[in-house]
């Protein structure tokens, strides 16, 4: 009976501390542009490397990590970013990530509209534009 109320307890104690919006997404890329020095965006090469590599993006809310690289394995890249607002039915998930370093100071923001079944987003830095549709996992 005692190891039935503190497994009750746990399971309680753990449901109040997870968050709600606390979800994973698995992102697909659609399209990739770049900030040229005509202040337009274009596909670069190395942009375009990326569209058709099965480049993957993983968010996960909870942790506010995102993981970056391919499907196919190899070490992703992890950054964790600030939410500013949460996704919930009628906002988008909004966050940042800021790299001070020595020289430069480098931005990623990203944005997920979680209220459409599409679930597309959007996440911007190191003067790229990357767009895609995100699915639950």
């Amino acid at each position: 009976m005692k190891n039935i109320i503190s497994t009750i307890c746990l399971s309680i104690f753990v449901m109040a501390s997870t968050p709600a919006w606390a979800d994973v997404y698995g992102c697909s890329i659609l399209e990739i542009r770049a900030l040229s020095d005509a202040g337009r965006l274009h596909k670069t090469a190395r942009a375009k490397d990326k569209e058709e590599s099965d480049y993957k993006v993983i968010w996960n809310e909870e942790s506010r990590s995102m993981e970056i690289g391919f499907k196919g394995g190899g070490k992703p890249e992890v950054k964790l970013f600030d939410i500013i607002q949460a996704g919930t039915d009628q906002n988008a998930t909004t966050a940042v990530h800021i790299f001070k370093g020595t020289a430069s100071t480098f931005t990623s923001l990203f944005r997920l509209h979680t209220y459409t079944d599409e679930l597309p987003f959007m996440l911007t830095g190191f003067s790229e534009v990357w767009t895609g549709n995100c699915e639950r996992l």
